[in-house]
């Protein structure tokens, strides 16, 4: 077995980076004519190739600008792999030593002089908190994890509480108002629709999920008032679908509800007609 488990986990068969390119890269010649369509299987190899000590961590970054135009895009890929390579080799602490020295290499100026082909935001971004905290890039990856929970939470979590005791009946009556004149306006301005509805929200303290229910209500009484849908811009994406879902939940109700008293009158109205008749036939 080769140094670092090398033999066991070969990592991937190199079809693009070969002995030919290897040879050019350490030779300084640039590498062209890499398929755009093999781009990231090229990216992987390379990476693979400084961990099996074919080419050194310095290398890369020129060999990488010579075979792409689009840097930008080469180094978010390159970073993509820095990633996927950081979990392929969890266990194996020689060869992932190895890829730490490769992601530290990338992130200072390149030998030509150039702007480090990764940044520290960009590896933050992609890459777990145990292997940032082996590049140094973060103190610790319990920390780390603690904020991103954090941030995590307040972001997808935590609710805005409105006082609805402080709210004034004014505020939502005045919004219905200014709701209805703006469906019958036609093709009227929305910008001026969206200053007015921010107005009376924040002065009247509204509930904006309150607010975007009578913004839909409005909205399906006037369906030909486009600027409706610029209106619906001004409330948070995601609570759209939770508002629909409270209402067709609340149509499903009323629906089965209606459907339920319709059948007890149906069979109320069958039963007086079947009275009806035994009546009938008591007389005779």
């Amino acid at each position: 077995q080769e140094k670092g488990g090398m033999a066991s986990y070969p990592g991937i068969k190199a079809t693009l980076v070969t002995g030919d390119v290897i040879g050019k890269i350490k030779a300084g010649k640039a590498v062209t004519g890499v398929d755009t369509t093999k781009a990231r299987r090229y990216l992987v190899e390379l990476c693979w190739s400084v961990l099996r000590d074919e080419l050194d961590p310095s290398d890369v970054a020129p060999a990488i600008r010579g075979a792409f135009q689009d840097h930008a895009v080469a180094s978010s890929n390159f970073a993509d792999v820095i990633w996927l390579a950081s979990l392929e080799t969890e266990m194996l602490p020689d060869v992932r030593s190895k890829l730490v020295e490769l992601a530290k290499a990338l992130c200072d100026v390149d030998r030509g002089g150039g702007e480090p082909l990764l940044t520290r935001e960009l590896l933050i971004e992609r890459c777990e908190g145990e292997f940032l905290e082996e590049c140094g890039l973060i103190p610790s990856s319990v920390g780390w994890k603690k904020k991103e929970v954090r941030i995590n939470t307040r972001l997808v979590y935590t609710q805005n509480k409105f006082n609805l005791l402080r709210e004034e009946s004014e505020g939502y009556s005045k919004l219905i108002t200014a709701l209805a004149e703006f469906g019958r306006s036609g093709d009227g301005n929305a910008a001026a629709a969206i200053r007015s509805v921010q107005s009376l929200i924040g002065y009247f303290d509204l509930d904006p999920n309150r607010a975007l229910d009578l913004v839909l209500d409005a909205y399906e009484h006037a369906p030909t008032q486009d600027g409706f849908m610029e209106l619906l811009g001004l409330f948070r994406k995601g609570a759209h679908a939770q508002v629909l879902g409270f209402k067709f939940q609340n149509h499903a109700k009323a629906s089965e509800a209606a459907a339920n008293a319709n059948a007890n009158r149906a069979e109320a109205d069958d039963s007086d007609v079947e009275q009806g008749e035994e009546g009938e036939e008591g007389e005779e």
